[in-house]
């Protein structure tokens, strides 16, 4: 497990400069292979999909033959849960956006299989990563 935790001044200082920050093995080895394992009960990996859903080799599917599986909030699986409401997110949270008054907007947990073709043929994440201004920090989201 990493030695920094999000609540960390140096945490806290990287956010404010770069509008993002890493914690390299913030969740200790053995929890990260319960989400792995959680996360395989809910999406099934490439390998596992029937044959005959798998497209011939060079050819692409047609639209939406992979489309992306995703489960939100709250989980069937508690470990998603736990990760993604903890005390530590939330502290930082308040601090980012200067007031206790937060809300948790929305999680999910998805999967998209090689060969997906969506109806605009390019990926899409709807929403961005770019650094936020502090001055509008209030008004802004933190994604983790």
């Amino acid at each position: 497990m990493s030695e920094k935790q999000l609540t960390d001044e140096s945490m806290f200082t990287e956010l404010c400069g770069k509008g993002f920050c890493v914690l390299p093995m913030y969740l200790p080895e053995k929890k990260l292979q319960v989400l792995r394992n959680a996360i395989r009960r809910i999406h099934p990996p490439w390998s596992d999909l029937p044959p005959n859903k798998i497209p011939p080799l060079g050819q692409l599917p047609t639209e939406n033959t992979f489309p992306s599986r995703s489960t939100k909030f709250p989980f069937q699986e508690p470990c998603f849960n736990e990760a993604i409401v903890n005390a530590d997110t939330i502290i930082l949270s308040q601090r980012w956006l200067g007031t206790e008054k937060i809300c948790m907007r929305g999680s999910s947990c998805s999967v998209r299989y090689p060969g997906f073709i969506g109806g605009t043929g390019r990926h899409l994440d709807g929403f961005s990563l770019l650094p936020t201004r502090a001055a509008e920090r209030g008004c802004h989201q933190l994604k983790f």
